[in-house]
């Protein structure tokens, strides 16, 4: 048995009501800031009496709960169209609990009858809003189930749409950029007195500029909006729906002619619209053999779930309080994630350390340096909160390398790290268990192109300092370059087994 929910509703397994004798799901659901059990049930028809009362047992347990919202569906093999001994049983437990059934129509159908085996019901009527028997899924069925839908009251959470700026970096004039950034006089506009007015003057002058020679527009970004949803599909959609509505109210033949021409060339378009973006992720896997295993995974994860789907975070639990607005969810993941790094050192010493033979005293990052860590930048990296792109560093490497290695010696000598680069814009990724609980997510912060690039210049010095003086072990497999816990393994099973032998 299976349920599927919603990521925009608040839900938990209650394994506590599930009987390992019967088949049944129960849920705790959060609707409408109620708390609500949902149980679904599975009486295979060859069950046999004493099933009844290991059923009643796990809907007692639910209302033992000291929950008063309950409802019940499921198959339970008893059709309540006729007068039988699990029919009767059935009744019984209905009326022994006090539960409202809500299926009136028969839900199983075969060659010469048709039966009620499928049931909704509720502890208050008046949770569940509608319940109809649907059309069979099968084309030409034999003998067949309907599905059964039904509605409830609850408030879907709205998820706001918000604005950004994107740049159309294919319309750019590149060579104003260059000139324009190439007339700047980098030495007189620091102030070597304060890294971090230094690091926002480098940013404004870089943006500033970028302005005013590559276009960019400002787009509405919709959470919930699947990839190949155009603009030109979604005022198709929107007219649909006014003409919809205007057929409606009028009656008239051509209203409702303008209506179906509308509504048929509105599917035509969705078909194409969707065909476009599919044939797109797959000219990208077939044509571009230098895809990384990454990207190519993140493209074949889009042919297979919807991406607004994956990167929704559902309703949170904190301080036993249900968030569901996505404002409320960021200040709360912010809020965690800021105090697992928080130490309090008051009254703590460092250790003591020997004195080490080797010291790396000074690094002095050179242009050249700049450059190589420049040219090895993605340019489909996403910028970070300074809204710096890698296209806008790389476009003009020659010349940013310069200020570029200004502010990275300033920050070295002053020992101080600007703090525009320690900003980041971090993402909840979920681990694992109940993604209601806010500790099962892990962060990923997109931190500033730029502070990466000093990393990278940085790390070059000290690693290159480590190799030179041999100060790694050569079983240091992990996070170096041509080499992998492969090779640990190899020699920890090699040590093993010489000393077997």
């Amino acid at each position: 048995m299976s349920v599927y929910v919603s990521n925009n509703l608040s839900s938990k397994r209650r394994p506590d009501l599930e009987l390992p004798s019967i088949e049944c799901v129960w849920l705790e659901l959060s609707l409408a800031g109620k708390p609500t059990l949902y149980g679904t049930f599975y009486r295979p028809p060859n069950a046999p009496v004493s099933c009844w009362d290991h059923i009643a047992h796990s809907i007692e347990l639910a209302f033992n709960t000291g929950i008063s919202n309950i409802i019940i569906t499921g198959d339970f093999n008893a059709n309540l169209l006729s007068d039988n001994n699990h029919s009767t049983h059935l009744r019984n437990l209905l009326t022994t609990l006090n539960l409202t059934q809500s299926v009136a129509s028969p839900t199983f159908f075969t060659e010469s009858s048709s039966s009620l085996l499928d049931i909704v019901c509720a502890s208050d009527p008046s949770l569940v809003n509608i319940c109809h028997v649907g059309e069979s899924f099968l084309d030409q069925p034999l003998r067949y189930h309907c599905p059964i839908y039904g509605s409830i009251n609850i408030s879907k959470p709205t998820q706001k749409c918000f604005k950004r700026s994107i740049w159309l970096y294919d319309h750019g004039d590149y060579n104003d950029y260059r000139d324009r950034l190439s007339q700047i006089d980098w030495d007189t506009i620091f102030d070597y007195a304060d890294i971090d007015k230094s690091t926002n003057q480098l940013t404004d002058i870089i943006l500033s500029t970028a302005k005013k020679c590559i276009p960019f527009k400002t787009i509405t970004v919709r959470n919930n909006s699947p990839a190949w949803l155009t603009n030109m599909v979604r005022r198709m959609i929107r007219k649909r729906k006014y003409l919809h509505r205007k057929a409606k109210r009028s009656g008239n033949e051509d209203d409702w002619a303008n209506f179906r021409k509308l509504r048929n060339l509105c599917v035509n378009a969705i078909r194409k619209s969707k065909s476009n973006y599919f044939n797109k992720l797959y000219n990208k896997l077939n044509n571009n053999t230098n895809t990384s295993a990454r990207d190519w995974w993140k493209i074949v994860n889009n042919f297979m779930t919807n991406s607004f789907e994956k990167s929704s975070i559902p309703p949170i639990t904190v301080n036993n309080s249900i968030i569901y607005d996505d404002l409320e969810k960021a200040n709360a993941f912010n809020n965690f994630f800021s105090s697992q790094s928080t130490i309090n050192d008051t009254n703590i010493h460092p250790p003591d350390l020997l004195q080490p033979p080797h010291t790396l005293a000074n690094i002095v990052i050179s242009r050249q340096d700049v450059l190589d860590a420049i040219h090895s930048l993605n340019t489909r990296k996403a910028a970070g909160p300074d809204l710096i792109s890698p296209r806008l560093i790389k476009e003009a490497a020659d010349i940013l390398s310069y200020p570029l290695q200004l502010v990275f010696n300033l920050s070295l000598t002053s020992s101080t790290f600007p703090s525009p680069w320690k900003k980041a814009h971090v993402t909840p990724v979920f681990k694992k268990d109940d993604p209601s609980v806010i500790s099962n997510y892990r962060p990923i912060s997109l931190l500033s192109i730029i502070g990466k690039l000093m990393e990278r210049c940085v790390y070059k010095y000290v690693y290159n300092f480590l190799i030179d003086k041999s100060l790694l072990t050569p079983y240091q497999s992990g996070f170096r370059s041509g080499d992998s816990t492969i090779n640990q393994l190899l020699s920890i099973s090699h040590d093993i087994f010489s000393n077997l032998d």
